[in-house]
Parts: structure tokens; C-alpha cells; sequence
């Protein structure tokens, strides 16, 4: 489980937020505390770790099983391992909804695609595309997990064109259909 923090202080200056975002602090709040703003934030922190604790979970039972969702150490991943390979998770997390790929990434990069590909396996141990493809599965998994959406909503919110392919992907990581899924089988 993750920790979340909230920074409550009675200074406004500007050098202390700066370093409580540095610290990833979630909110800070000012003295006097306005209840009904710390009620609204506390809120939303427990249904950020209870969706948390869900994904988790899924992606436990997955690796149980022999599948493999687990990408949190690499969509934290430093510079200092390689930036372009950062620069690529990042596109990763902001655009996965759209068609994306390591070879429209490393022209913005302005370096190669054989080189991107190269250290996107060196440091993350697995190719581009099954990165990409694990990333939309947990953005998936959390999107079955509100019950809100219908499969082929997800198969499109989640950057997949054709719901077939989606159904496959989405098996092959978490060892279910996204119907077994849904249905807790």
C-alpha cells in the first residue's frame, strides 16, 4: 500500500510548497484548516488507495498466476537511467489512449528507433510495445474495477483499436477475459 501525505502548516511561503511537492506531498493545506476542504481531500485520498489496493490486487493475483503487470518501479524511473527511456514512459503514461509508438517517440526524441528500442529493453527489461501494452491493461483493470464502462468502451479508452486484439492483450497479462474479469471468475 501507498503512503499519502498531506502537509498542514502555517506557512505560505512559497520555498516550503516547493520542496512539499519535491517530498510528493498531495495536498498542502494552510492553518487555519477550512474542515470541510480537509474532508473533501481526505475523501479523495481514500478512494485513490482503495482503487490503489484494487489495481494491486490484480496484479497480484496475476503474477500468482504467472502473468505480469507489475510496471510501478519503471513508470517512477529516474533520469538518471536514461532520459530518452524516461522521456518514452512518460509518452507512455500521458498519451496511451492514442496511437503511439517507439518510432514517433524517438523522432521527437531525435534519436533512433533502433537505439530507443535498444535501451527501453536494456533498462526495462521488455520490449516497447509490451510495456505499452501492460500500461493499458492496469489503465484497463482499473476502468473494469468502477463497473462504470462497458468492455468495448474500455478497448477504446485504453488505446485499442480493435476489441479482439484488446481481449487478447488483456488476457495474456492478467490470465482472464475482461467478461471472466468483470465477473470475478
Amino acid at each position: 500500500m501507498r503512503f499519502k501525505s498531506i502537509l498542514l502548516t502555517s506557512y505560505a511561503d512559497f520555498e516550503y510548497a516547493r520542496r512539499a511537492i519535491e517530498a510528493r506531498v498531495c495536498e498542502y493545506l494552510l492553518k487555519p484548516v477550512d474542515e470541510d476542504a480537509l474532508a473533501q481531500i481526505m475523501k479523495k485520498l481514500d478512494s485513490e488507495i482503495a482503487s490503489s489496493r484494487q489495481v494491486e490486487y490484480v496484479m497480484e493475483q496475476a503474477e500468482l498466476e504467472g502473468g505480469n503487470l507489475n510496471l510501478e518501479y519503471y513508470m517512477q524511473l529516474d533520469r538518471s537511467e536514461n532520459r530518452f527511456v524516461s522521456r518514452a514512459i512518460g509518452e507512455i503514461r500521458e498519451r496511451f489512449a492514442q496511437k503511439i509508438s517507439i518510432e514517433g517517440i524517438s523522432e521527437e526524441l531525435g534519436v533512433s528507433a533502433s537505439y530507443l528500442s535498444r535501451k527501453f529493453k536494456e533498462v526495462t527489461g521488455q520490449t516497447f510495445l509490451d510495456f505499452l501494452h501492460k500500461y493499458r491493461v492496469q489503465q484497463a483493470v482499473a476502468m473494469l474495477n468502477t463497473r462504470q464502462y462497458r468492455i468495448s468502451e474500455i478497448s477504446e479508452a485504453t488505446g485499442f483499436t480493435d476489441y479482439k486484439h484488446f481481449c487478447a492483450v488483456f488476457k495474456k497479462y492478467t490470465l482472464k477475459s475482461p467478461t471472466k474479469f468483470l465477473k470475478g471468475i
